[in-house]
């Protein structure tokens, strides 16, 4: 540039043309600058370091309990198929004469039980007597729902668990079932607009009666828009620390890395069923099977979360559990803390130039300092 050459010594000419005083007062001036500066942003910096830290911490903590609730839900679907196989009700039904009462008498059980479905497979023959419908007439024992369950009753254990239920296992167990799989997908980059396969806890018992040995019961929960098991993870973990924010605390099932459940209800829709998680959280939780903790995306904001995944009997990731917290308080910390560090350091710069000035007076100026 032209006048780039003249610039150097017409800058030099000006520092000299300076009093010794304000030179050493501009240089006193630039060091409290520099320092307050670099204080405020090494002190809020550390600060949110460690409240992040303490906060990723909490939130290890919150899952492994959200992780018990779920647990605790599953061992309840488990004994309420249990106890339904074992009662005196499903005992005299089956009797001879008595089928025609079964559905019936399941319906019931489901009602009282809180069950989306319950099913007596009659393993004498190929039917099978369902709460949800009177009884269907099945072609071969290959298309039955959850046949590793069914194995494991007809050798006479009772097992329960995580699974998948395809498409045509809801609609055999009722439309209405089915229909509550659906969940669409928000902003979905491949061609599948909804999901219609079903994430549920099911459990299955073997049927013993005085007379032998009858059959197997099945039944479980739906948890595919199904908010009564997320909103109760989320008042067990979060009831007490988030009690002033209805929007803090959030946990979500998901079926892949679809959002099936959740029991956040923002006013613009946000984190609703349908949306997708993090590829972060995608890639460790379901692709690597490993549990998920750090600071993530989430529509217009940012999120700290916490994700384990969800196996079925086969061990194989179906799914994950995740809770969640707006970072914002953190945020507000942060901002807080800053302009706390600029303040102080504001207060210590306007001492740091105070005592500039009667230094520089007494060495540029012996007379008048004495």
């Amino acid at each position: 540039m032209p006048g780039s050459p003249g610039r150097v010594p017409t800058m030099t000419k000006l520092l000299r043309n300076l009093s010794l005083r304000t030179r050493i007062a501009a240089g006193f001036i630039l060091i409290a600058i520099l320092s307050t500066a670099l204080a405020a942003f090494m002190g809020s910096r550390i600060l949110t370091r460690t409240m992040l830290d303490e906060e990723l911490k909490q939130l290890r903590q919150d899952l492994r309990s959200a992780s018990m609730v779920y647990a605790f839900a599953r061992d309840s679907v488990r004994q309420s198929v249990q106890g339904a196989a074992r009662s005196e009700r499903l005992a005299i039904a089956l009797e001879p004469g008595g089928r025609e009462t079964v559905p019936g008498l399941l319906a019931r059980i489901r009602e009282e039980q809180r069950l989306h479905f319950l099913t007596f497979v009659d393993t004498r023959s190929p039917r099978m007597l369902r709460a949800l419908e009177r009884d269907l007439e099945q072609p071969g024992a290959d298309r039955l729902p959850i046949l590793d369950y069914l194995k494991n009753a007809l050798s006479g254990g009772t097992s329960a668990g995580t699974e998948v239920l395809p498409p045509e296992s809801l609609r055999r167990e009722g439309q209405a079932l089915a229909q509550q799989a659906r969940v669409p997908i928000h902003s979905s980059p491949d061609a599948r607009p909804e999901v219609d396969s079903g994430l549920a806890l099911i459990a299955a018992t073997p049927v013993e009666t005085s007379s032998g040995f009858k059959g197997v019961l099945y039944g479980g929960i739906l948890l595919n828009r199904d908010t009564r098991l997320v909103t109760r993870i989320g008042d067990f973990v979060f009831g007490a620390r988030h009690a002033d924010d209805a929007s803090d605390g959030i946990v979500s099932l998901h079926l892949g890395d679809v959002r099936v459940a959740t029991n956040a209800a923002t006013p613009d829709g946000e984190g609703e069923a349908g949306t997708r998680a993090h590829a972060d959280i995608g890639r460790t939780v379901l692709s690597l099977g490993k549990t998920f903790f750090g600071r993530v995306h989430e529509g217009s904001g940012r999120q700290l979360a916490a994700c384990e995944p969800l196996r079925n009997r086969r061990s194989a990731v179906v799914g994950m559990l995740c809770v969640g917290i707006s970072d914002k308080p953190l945020l507000d910390a942060q901002s807080s803390m800053t302009a706390t560090f600029l303040m102080v350091s504001g207060i210590g710069a306007l001492i740091v130039l105070g005592l500039a000035f009667f230094l520089t007076r007494a060495v540029t100026d012996p007379k008048g300092g004495a």
